[in-house]
């Protein structure tokens, strides 16, 4: 369960970080 989580919040993150500094929503 934890791993699951922890995997979603780190995916989240990652996609706030890529996002910044290309300052597009690569979507």
């Amino acid at each position: 369960m934890y791993g699951k989580e922890a995997s979603n919040r780190k995916q989240e993150i990652d996609r706030q970080h890529y996002t910044i500094p290309n300052q597009r929503p690569k979507d």
